[in-house]
């Protein structure tokens, strides 16, 4: 299963799952796995990473007044807060896409109702 809204990744997963010699079953529960160091060391060198990654105090602090969290789970809490999402570079870069396309779209509509009423 890939899950993204960018049809080409989807499909250059695909294509990646079609070629001779992909064993599947290498990938079974690889969420469990425990991430390479290297990558970890890399990313957490990247501020909007560990922003957009991790929790914050607060949110942390109610899943494990909910029980969701334990204590000692070790996650970072140095994670956007709610009211600065909107200003945060990859939501502002993806919302900014989601409306150039709706205005097409709309634009695209206006156009065929136009042509259909003529």
């Amino acid at each position: 299963m890939c899950n993204t809204e960018f049809p080409n990744h989807a499909r250059a997963v695909r294509l990646f799952s079609e070629r001779e010699g992909f064993d599947l079953d290498s990938y079974r529960d690889a969420v469990l796995l425990p991430a390479d160091p290297e990558l970890v060391k890399r990313l957490v060198a990247i501020e909007d990473f560990v922003r957009g990654y991790e929790s914050t105090k607060e949110l942390s602090s109610q899943l494990m007044r909910v029980r969701v969290l334990s204590n000692d789970e070790g996650l970072g809490i140095r994670g956007i807060h709610e009211q600065e999402w909107k200003d945060f570079g990859s939501v502002k870069k993806t919302m900014a896409e989601f409306k150039e396309a709706y205005e097409k779209f709309v634009a695209r509509c206006v156009n065929l109702a136009s042509s259909a009423s003529s």
